[in-house]
């Protein structure tokens, strides 16, 4: 969905796409025709008010009417990315892509939306040549995360400045490549999945094997997180330490980020529990429920959470949003349906961990003032001005049921964590950080790596999609190298088989190791290996409890 002001009233109106039912008839003796391809049209809504809603017209014969015939290989199912970029002119207009049911898809464009039919065109090239995911503006241009079965190199990351035309079909724009597959992983994602502009920086995050990119505006490029690998653009390194899927196999989308309150956020999908119920519960129930990190420099990742926010069936963050009340959170669950939640500390003016009388006072001592940026805080109704009305609306926020103070319950973070490894008998990692003044003593916690060789024994059979069995052992081998490289076999399931490959680390979940007044800990006990994670937490004299600090590997300190 997407906020569009139109051209000619200049009134804010609210565009949404849904799927059409086409799924329901593919097996219809009248739609299985090839020169037929005639589903049903996915459909798209507009509203001024959010309660009443009008259809975009789709007259057979137009364009926009006839986006149930299928000419391509990549069928049109549904609408999956909105954006609104203006032209040189300052015309406003309104994208999005139209998807099959995995989202892969092209690029229309209208500056006239409601209009329907012929106000609609097709700007990207086929699907079949140019498949595109995700669709985001980037320096007042689109850029486009591309990638398929046709992708074999794994995905790709294209733009468009929206206005120069393709040489070979000029009514379509022209899309260059910014960041293109190396093929040198066994397993390549075949797209991205999501994109997040923060500090000046594009940030993308892939499907599975996942990893992170950063993409800078000239267009050169960082791994943030992710496998080591050579690439067209020169070897990479992940730059904050970590492996693919934040050290876990079983995230297999970064599937959404959203810029909020100064941090990056990020969500993934995570698979592990499709092993319920089968032989490999018992080793991996402890992953179940998806990951959500922060960063507030898109390097120094901290963990949220790993486990769905307290519900281990939460598989995935579905959608990360952005609004003057805070961030929502909309997590899948697909065995009760989705649940959604909100972090409101943008609310909490004066960071005392409370939304109180104190915040509000805050906002009262302001009225009648311009708000300082169209995302101050203290404008709850983005009017432009502050006023006694965004006051009542931060009394609907409030902590405690009276907006009373409460105690404060934040404490700052320590900072400048550093975790060095001294191999030697015993082995030993130095821990330091910088550890504000408010706080009395500080908690260290590790989250050690556990190898596959040590989880999986070579004579342990494993059930296939199909109904057989494989042994560790030969997964190992290669014997499905094959069968995972052409699709065969599900994508779930080979993720798993290119972790046994490559011997992957499973990390564990952080425990405590200690804790110290000082402001550094030797780790006595840390594994050979040495690629161990730390965080530290800082308490004050109340027993108040900060955040955790990013969380750092040794690995390369």
């Amino acid at each position: 969905m997407a906020v569009f002001t139109e051209n000619d009233t200049g009134v804010e109106r609210l565009y949404i796409g849904g799927i059409s039912a086409s799924s329901l008839y593919d097996t219809l003796p009248g739609y299985q025709d090839p020169a037929v391809r005639r589903f049903p049209a996915p459909r798209m809504l507009w509203t001024e008010d959010g309660t009443t809603w009008n259809a975009v017209p789709q007259t057979p014969g137009t364009f926009f009417g006839d986006l149930n015939v299928q000419t391509e290989k990549v069928n049109k199912r549904g609408f999956r990315s909105f954006l609104t970029l203006p032209d040189a002119n300052g015309v406003n207009r309104l994208f999005a892509t139209v998807s099959d049911l995995r989202g892969v898809g092209r690029v229309i464009e209208s500056s006239n939306p409601s209009a329907g039919d012929n106000a609609w065109r097709q700007v990207s090239p086929s699907a079949d040549d140019l498949p595109i995911f995700t669709i985001a503006t980037y320096r007042d241009q689109i850029y486009a995360t591309v990638g398929d079965d046709g992708f074999p190199n794994g995905y790709a990351i294209y733009k468009t400045d929206a206005a120069t035309p393709d040489a070979a079909d000029p009514s379509r724009y022209q899309f260059m490549p910014v960041v293109v597959g190396d093929g040198s992983q066994l397993m390549r994602a075949r797209t991205a999945i999501s994109m997040q502009e923060f500090h000046g920086d594009l940030y993308v995050g892939s499907d599975r094997p996942t990893e992170l990119i950063r993409i800078h505006p000239d267009d050169t490029w960082d791994l943030i997180v992710g496998a080591a690998r050579m690439t067209t653009s020169g070897f990479k390194v992940p730059l904050s330490g970590l492996n693919k899927g934040f050290n876990s196999m079983f995230n297999g989308h970064f599937y959404s980020m959203a810029a909020y309150n100064g941090d990056l956020y990020l969500g993934t999908w995570d698979w592990s529990q499709d092993l319920i119920g089968t032989p490999l519960d018992g080793i991996f129930n402890y992953q179940y429920g998806f990951d959500l990190f922060k960063t507030d420099d898109g390097v120094h990742w901290s963990v949220i959470d790993r486990r769905g926010l307290g519900d281990r069936l939460n598989s995935s963050v579905r959608n990360l949003e952005v609004t003057p009340f805070g961030l929502f959170v909309g997590a899948t669950n697909p065995y009760f349906g989705l649940q959604i939640f909100l972090n409101s500390t943008v609310l909490d003016l004066n960071r005392d961990g409370v939304i109180d009388n104190d915040d509000i006072y805050i906002v009262v001592s302001s009225q009648n003032q311009p708000a300082e940026s169209p995302s101050d805080p203290r404008d709850l109704d983005r009017d432009g001005v502050i006023t006694l009305h965004d006051a009542e609306l931060f009394a609907t926020q409030c902590t405690h049921p009276d907006c009373s103070h409460g105690a404060p319950s934040n404490v700052d973070p320590p900072t400048g964590l550093e975790a060095v490894f001294q191999n030697g008998t015993p082995p030993l990692v130095g821990v330091t950080w910088n550890g504000p003044s408010t706080a009395s003593r500080y908690h260290v916690f590790r989250s050690d790596p556990t190898s596959l060789v040590d989880l999986l024994p070579p004579t342990m059979t494993i059930p296939l999609p199909n109904g057989s069995t494989i042994t560790v052992q030969d997964i190992r081998n290669g014997a499905l190298d094959i069968p995972c490289q052409a699709g065969i076999i599900p994508a779930d399931f080979c993720a798993l088989v290119q972790a046994v490959r490559e011997n992957t680390t499973s990390t564990r979940g952080f425990h405590w190791i200690g804790s110290t007044s000082n402001l550094y800990f030797l780790d006595t006990s840390p594994p050979a290996s040495g690629d161990s994670l730390y965080y530290v937490v800082a308490e004050d004299a109340s027993g108040r409890i900060s955040e955790p600090t990013p969380a750092v590997s040794t690995v390369g300190r």
